[in-house]
C-alpha cells in the first residue's frame, strides 16, 4: 500500500491482482488493477469484517482526529493498512463479502483468492 496526496486529500492505493489459474485470474501481461481508498473508505471496510468476523476481525492503525501530510505519518499508516488488507485477506481468501469486493473492486467470482501487493515503495 502507498499513499498519494491529491486536491481530494490523501489516498492509499494499492494492487489487485487474481492469481494465476482463477476465472479471469492474471494470465498474460494482465497486471491486475490499482484501487485506491480513504481512511474514511477503511473504516467503512472494517465495520463490515468487523461484524462478520467478530473477535478475529483485524483492526485498522488509529485514527487521527487531524489529517495529517506528514510523510512519516503516511507511510507508517500504509504500512499498517496493508497489513491490515493482508490479515482481512487471510480472513477471507475468496472474498465473499458483497463490501468486501467492492473495496477491493472485484466484479467476478474467482476461484482464488486475490493476490494484494504495495504497485511499489510506500511513499512514492
Amino acid at each position: 500500500v502507498r499513499h498519494s496526496l491529491t486536491d481530494g486529500g490523501v489516498g492509499f492505493e494499492f494492487c489487485v491482482t487474481p492469481p494465476a489459474g482463477a476465472s479471469g485470474g492474471a494470465v498474460g501481461n494482465v497486471p491486475g488493477q490499482i484501487i485506491r481508498r480513504t481512511f474514511e473508505e477503511f473504516q467503512e471496510i472494517a465495520t463490515v469484517i468487523g461484524q462478520r468476523h467478530r473477535s478475529i476481525a483485524p483492526t485498522l492503525p488509529p485514527s487521527t482526529f487531524f489529517e495529517h501530510t506528514d510523510e512519516t505519518f503516511l507511510a507508517e499508516r500504509a504500512a499498517g493498512l496493508e497489513a491490515y488488507l493482508a490479515a482481512v485477506l487471510v480472513l477471507e481468501p475468496l472474498p465473499k463479502t458483497r463490501a468486501l469486493r467492492r473495496f477491493l473492486g472485484i466484479s467476478q467470482p474467482l476461484d482464488a483468492g486475490p493476490i494484494l501487493g504495495g504497485g511499489g515503495d510506500v511513499g512514492k
